[in-house]
């Protein structure tokens, strides 16, 4: 008799990050999983099944998905993250920032390029507000 794979106990890290991106997509552009698999190539069923947590592991249906919505797949490293948390930075800090941008950010390139225009901006402003007060102490 041949052995079947083993089945995954339990839901990859990556995986977990990866459902809550696609599904963050779809609230974000107030897209549904139907018409999402339809753009993508994939089956409804097979996406539905990984959103919910059906499959433990990055599917090859998730991996079209993540294409199609230019979502990149390392299984050691996420490059994806605006900001991804280190001994250097605030790990709330990073998680709050992601938020707010992905939050204004429609999916489109020409948005994205907006976006970071409009950040980028917004540098001189916060030197000013970083800089110590005639007082001595940092603004608020």
């Amino acid at each position: 008799m041949p052995t079947m794979p083993r089945k995954a106990s339990k839901q990859s890290p990556e995986t977990a990050t990866i459902i809550q991106e696609i599904q963050e997509h779809c609230a974000r552009t107030n897209k549904s999983v139907l018409s999402l698999a339809k753009q993508a190539g994939v089956q409804q069923s097979a996406l539905t099944r990984f959103l919910s947590g059906e499959r433990k592991t990055v599917t090859n249906t998730a991996k079209k998905v993540m294409a199609h919505l230019g979502i990149r797949h390392n299984q050691h490293n996420r490059h994806n993250d605006i900001l991804m948390p280190n001994q250097h930075l605030d790990a709330e800090g990073c998680r709050l920032i992601n938020n707010a941008i992905s939050s204004l950010w429609d999916g489109r390139r020409q948005s994205a390029e907006i976006i970071a225009s409009l950040v980028i901006a917004l540098k001189p402003a916060l030197e000013i507000a970083a800089r110590p007060s005639e007082g001595g102490q940092k603004r608020k």
